[in-house]
């Protein structure tokens, strides 16, 4: 019987995450050869670099750009990525275009929202993927996550260095501002990018996975259904174990 509830346990436990994991995107880019959403949005632009069925590659200020698809405050933005080398600074994301420095970098192998806060810890490795998410809710705090671990926070709520408030929304990525003249940049691949209409939790964050190439949207992924079924199973053992003969 305690084997039959350790079972329950664990797949109510699939149950949750699986509901966590189901949030819907509302952008979804998966870069398999094309820079269109799967969702039926608005398109990435390529400022060069290479599309190819595993993902962009990009060189030195080249990189990704997307308008009219980021909401402007409450958001969260999902990708995964390298730098082909690190060392000083590296633009990961703009959100006021080309013309502010402020914005998201890979400093050394820390990240860093430039001017606000940078990670305590080293959580880039050159050649190495990333999943990066970001967030930022209604009361303006900023979350960054690595790998699903948090590793960067701020309240942006008096700068709104986080906001998307150019026209159009814009958001740059892997490409550096006019500010600086463009030097502090990197070369790299970049394998998704979505999006979401809200500011997912730290526990819906941690339990996200990288997207399939077929877009699944909320239908669970084939290993969620077999923890499902793996609890339907253990509740039924559990009612018959429970029956009296007679």
């Amino acid at each position: 019987m305690q084997q039959v509830t350790r079972t329950i346990a664990m797949a109510l436990l699939g149950a949750s995450a699986l509901a966590a994991q189901a949030q819907t995107a509302t952008h979804l880019y998966l870069l398999n050869g094309s820079l269109a959403d799967e969702m039926g949005g608005p398109a990435l632009v390529a400022n060069g670099g290479t599309l190819g069925v595993n993902g962009y590659t990009f060189g030195l200020n080249q990189g990704l750009s997307l308008a009219n698809a980021l909401p402007a405050s409450v958001y969260t933005v999902d990708l995964q990525f390298s730098f082909d080398a690190l060392g000083g600074w590296r633009k990961i994301a703009q959100f006021k275009g080309d013309g502010s420095d402020n914005g998201l970098y890979a400093y050394g192998d820390h990240l860093q929202f430039y001017p606000q806060a940078t990670s305590a810890d080293s959580v880039f490795t050159a050649g190495q993927l990333a999943r990066l998410t970001l967030t930022r809710d209604a009361a303006g705090q900023f979350s960054a996550y690595i790998n699903g671990a948090p590793v960067l926070g701020f309240n942006d709520g008096g700068s709104a260095d986080a906001t998307y408030s150019e026209p159009a929304a814009l958001g740059v990525f892997f490409r550096d501002d006019h500010y600086t003249n463009g030097y502090e940049a990197g070369s790299g691949v970049v394998r998704y990018l979505r999006v979401y209409d809200q500011a997912l939790s730290a526990g819906q964050v941690a339990v996200l996975s990288v997207p399939a190439i077929d877009p699944v949207g909320v239908v669970p992924e084939p290993q969620a259904w077999a923890l499902m079924l793996a609890g339907v199973a253990a509740l039924t053992l559990a009612r018959r174990g429970n029956r009296q003969p007679g």
